[in-house]
């Protein structure tokens, strides 16, 4: 039991745990993660403070969570967006796994990140995984009359 408790907190602190209340150790460094719903739909916009220019914006689509971390240097300009911020859309409830975006962004003192309600409700996206079923035209799997004594018999 304990070994088990170690590799699962071992794969959070590698891979990243994200939850709104900031993962396993919450903290400044650690990554942020907010949860949009049908009905109270969210939109993230970041702000450099010290020349109020939006950076970045995301409309994040219900039933999913928009999970971000900054991580000092790396940016690809030194004066304007020294930093780096690693972000990713997941599924409501993802715990852990790798942030794939990145985007450079400005230095701590100069960002502001706002949180925003939409109106609600909205509808859930279409799962592009779903498939919707098919009647095959061949007579096999036909609805039993409802006459048919062995309606449910296998």
């Amino acid at each position: 039991m304990m070994r088990t408790a170690t590799v699962l907190g071992l794969t959070c602190f590698l891979a990243g745990c994200y939850s709104p209340k900031g993962g396993l150790l919450p903290g400044p460094k650690s990554a942020q993660t907010y949860y949009s719903t049908p009905m109270e739909p969210v939109t993230i916009r970041m702000t450099d403070a010290c020349r109020e220019e939006v950076f970045f914006e995301l409309d994040v689509p219900p039933q999913q969570q928009f999970s971000y971390k900054f991580v000092e240097d790396g940016g690809d300009d030194p004066s304007q967006a020294p930093d780096r911020m690693l972000w990713g859309l997941m599924p409501i409830g993802t715990k852990t796994g790798r942030l794939r975006n990145t985007l450079s962004v400005p230095a701590a003192p100069c960002r502001r990140v706002d949180y925003y309600l939409r109106p609600g409700p909205e509808t859930v996206p279409d799962d592009p995984a779903h498939r919707l079923r098919t009647d095959d035209r061949s007579g096999a799997g036909l609805v039993p009359a409802s006459t048919d004594p062995n309606i449910y018999d296998g």
